[in-house]
């Protein structure tokens, strides 16, 4: 993620890993959010295919994405991504999800490649 996020100057707010998707809230930089998503993808296919001793796409169809322009639906946006797990009946507390970005917000620390502030 640290590569990707560096090489096309992304920004990384939040992420939660589910079992069949994976939600991001990324604020682009100058280069195309499809480029990023693309290099992203197939690293993390290539990886998971090495590792798994298997070969081809993991991921069903191309990625989704909003537009947000204001912050208060950015707060909204990394609610909802933190609060997924929970959503979908996965754990009874946000917080208790190992695969998400929640526990940065709660104070815990993170990987250098995620941005917990808004920055412009």
């Amino acid at each position: 993620m640290d590569d990707g996020l560096r090489r096309y100057g992304h920004r990384l707010h939040a992420y939660c890993l589910m079992t069949n998707h994976v939600h991001l809230a990324i604020q682009a930089g100058v280069a195309s959010l499809s480029r990023f998503m693309n290099f992203t993808a197939s690293w993390y296919a290539r990886a998971t295919n090495r590792k798994l001793g298997r070969c081809g796409h993991l991921f069903e169809r191309r990625y989704r994405a909003i537009l947000v322009q204001e912050d208060s639906y950015m707060k909204e946006l990394v609610r909802y991504i933190h609060c997924n797990p929970f959503l979908a009946g996965i754990v009874d507390e946000p917080s208790w999800y190992t695969w998400s970005s929640h526990s940065a917000y709660l104070g815990s620390s993170y990987p250098a490649w995620l941005t917990v502030e808004r920055r412009n």
